[in-house]
């Protein structure tokens, strides 16, 4: 019967053997994904297809992938239930799916101006420039610059009748707001303003609007108008365009 050291040293070398065989696989296979990663750098390098292939020559044969035996086939999965089809999506003015627009989808532009009974009107449009519907809900945000390049101080904006309502915009058409102040005196104050600032919607940029290229029927341009120091502009909501301004 050996003593108890020979005892003790047949275990240890039993345990280091076990041991070497769990751990010979993992640093081989990682010793194999080096040399993958190894081999693809060489390959993408000049003259690296062979220099790759010395490396394998020298390593020698690559081992044969180890492939795992097939799996017990599974129970088919039940199909998901069918959904109905999708509607086509179609330009419906009252088009529920429609998303809020956004700020490069409207081209934006003051359209008209006209004078009535004391009253200034200036019409601002918004016009679909996109590809797919949108909808607004609201009226534009505003500021006005004098011809002395700075803002028109003083100015406070009234909402207008109506409410605002959602309005669908398809892509070509249009919704136009309408703005109006009583007319101010340029005797008094000569620094009339000569450009429109206009955000259409929340969120958009802000988008600058010279009076100057207003065209009018009778072939002159705006050029400015009495909003002045002090003013009070009424702003209506956004609308469908409708006839009757030019």
């Amino acid at each position: 019967m050996p003593d108890a050291p020979t005892a003790r040293r047949r275990r240890r070398a039993a345990l280091a053997a076990v041991l070497a065989l769990a751990v010979g696989p993992v640093l081989a296979g990682c010793a194999d994904l080096r040399a993958e990663l190894d081999d693809e750098a060489a390959a993408n390098r000049p003259g690296g297809a062979d220099a790759a292939g010395e490396r394998r020559a020298v390593a020698g044969p690559v081992r044969p992938p180890v492939t795992a035996p097939p799996a017990a086939p599974e129970e088919p999965a039940a199909p998901p239930p069918e959904e109905p089809p999708a509607a086509p999506a179609t330009a419906n003015p009252d088009d529920p799916a429609a998303p809020p627009c956004a700020g490069e989808d409207l081209a934006v532009r003051v359209a008209g101006f006209d004078v009535a009974l004391g009253s200034r009107y200036l019409l601002l449009e918004a016009t679909n420039s996109g590809a797919a519907p949108c909808a607004v809900q609201g009226r534009p945000d505003l500021a006005f610059r004098r011809a002395s390049g700075t803002r028109t101080p003083n100015v406070t904006f009234e909402a207008r009748a109506p409410e605002p309502a959602r309005v669908v915009v398809t892509p070509g058409t249009r919704v136009r707001a309408e703005l109006r102040w009583l007319g101010m005196s340029t005797s008094l104050d000569p620094d009339v303003t000569v450009l429109v600032t206009v955000r259409a919607v929340p969120g958009a940029a802000a988008v600058d609007l010279p009076l100057d290229e207003v065209a009018l029927g009778d072939g002159t341009t705006l050029d400015w108008v009495d909003v002045l120091d002090g003013a009070e502009v009424h702003v209506g909501p956004w609308v469908p365009d409708v006839e009757g301004w030019a």
